[in-house]
């Protein structure tokens, strides 16, 4: 579960003239709330785990900016881009269905036995690249140790949870480079510690503004 609260979103709104927002992974729908306060037209956000969506649904139901989507986000981000229609603001954060719930319905890292549906990311962004609006949109990448293989913490983290048995390839046998490869001819890729997690920022390159 990342943090949006970290990032001046209201300083990507002005600079790369973004009027959507569209949120992988809602868990809780903190992220949805944190985008409320700006000026976004579109709020759409996608969550797989059926009863948090409904939550979030009901939760946000007065908001008409809001929209909630149930599913795979690796097949739903469609839907969600077809809602959007302008340059937006992405915060992909869907790894690990069920993973950072605080109830007894929380699941383990390897439950989910589809790759695309446990780290959808390369799927999101494939289907982000063919959006009409993409070279002006931004994209926030949560937890980028999953795609850094000499990255020490996600060990760590596995270890001082007691799941020292399961390596990064096995939750995640895609590399950074896979991604900076669908990225890099547009936009331009800064890493940023983000609580040892690491993220990635993707921003228009200056000839797209």
């Amino acid at each position: 579960m990342g943090n949006l609260l970290i990032y001046d979103v209201q300083r990507y709104i002005k600079q790369y003239g973004l009027s959507s927002f569209i949120e992988t992974g809602t868990l809780y729908g903190e992220s949805v709330e944190y985008a409320r306060k700006f000026l976004f037209n579109k709020i759409i956000s996608i969550e797989i785990e059926e009863d948090l969506a409904k939550q979030a649904q009901s939760k946000f139901s007065h908001d008409r900016r809001v929209s909630i989507i149930t599913g795979d986000s690796s097949e739903k981000i469609k839907d969600a881009l077809e809602e959007a229609d302008s340059p937006c603001l992405f915060w992909l954060d869907a790894h690990f269905p069920g993973g950072d719930r605080n109830d007894e319905k929380r699941r383990g890292y390897l439950d989910e036995l589809s790759i695309e549906t446990r780290v959808p990311l390369l799927r999101e962004i494939e289907e982000i690249t063919k959006y009409k609006h993409f070279k002006q949109s931004v994209l926030l990448i949560d937890d980028a140790r999953l795609f850094e293989s000499e990255n020490p913490n996600l060990d760590n983290h596995l270890k001082n949870i007691g799941q020292e048995k399961i390596t990064r390839d096995m939750l995640c046998p895609y590399i950074s480079q896979s991604i900076f490869d669908k990225l890099k001819k547009t936009h331009d890729i800064e890493r940023i510690d983000a609580y040892g997690e690491g993220n990635y920022v993707v921003t228009p390159k200056i000839e797209n503004e």
